[in-house]
């Protein structure tokens, strides 16, 4: 399954800052996802390769304009470099659209609208019962319980197809 933030689909510039987090009863993130931490209200740095700078234009609260996205191990290269940014937020993308941003790195917007991959935890046989049955597979929010959503009614393995006899 796929998801993909919707506020940054147009813009890599939000106006509120969110990190992704997951329900992990219900999803994990699949082995392919990379982490990218998005750091915004920078000063501009020279010693952070260039290609992971992008300008948002609009001064944070701390007066600066510039936001760097970066892995795992160029933040701990750079974090004396990134201590005098307004604000961090981790963006999880797939190994793909990571990989094609080194390639790429203008393409930021690209890597987040499309999404990136999860697994849902609950009980795939009833899901594919369910799917199967013309019903959308999901969980009773409360109890996180298995339940097939029909066109008609919420079921709790799948849909009730009525056979007409004549």
């Amino acid at each position: 399954m796929t998801i993909a933030p919707v506020d940054t689909w147009e813009d890599p510039c939000p106006q509120q800052f969110h990190n992704i987090s997951l329900n992990h009863n219900l999803f994990d993130f699949a082995a392919t996802i990379r982490n990218l931490t998005i750091f915004y209200g920078c000063p501009l740095e020279d010693d952070i390769p260039f290609q992971h700078r992008f300008n948002c234009g609009t001064t944070t609260s701390n007066g600066n304009t510039y936001a760097y996205y970066l892995d795992e191990s160029l933040s701990r290269l750079h974090r004396s470099e990134l201590t005098d940014c307004d604000t961090s937020i981790i963006v999880p993308v797939n190994q793909s659209e990571f990989d094609e941003l080194w390639n790429e790195p203008d393409n930021i917007v690209g890597a987040w609208n499309k999404g990136f991959e999860v697994m849902y935890q609950k009980d795939m046989i009833s899901c594919l019962a369910c799917r199967n049955s013309g019903g959308v597979c999901g969980s009773n929010s409360s109890s996180l319980d298995f339940l097939c959503f029909c066109p008609d009614h919420p079921c709790s393995k799948s849909c009730v197809v009525s056979v007409l006899t004549s």
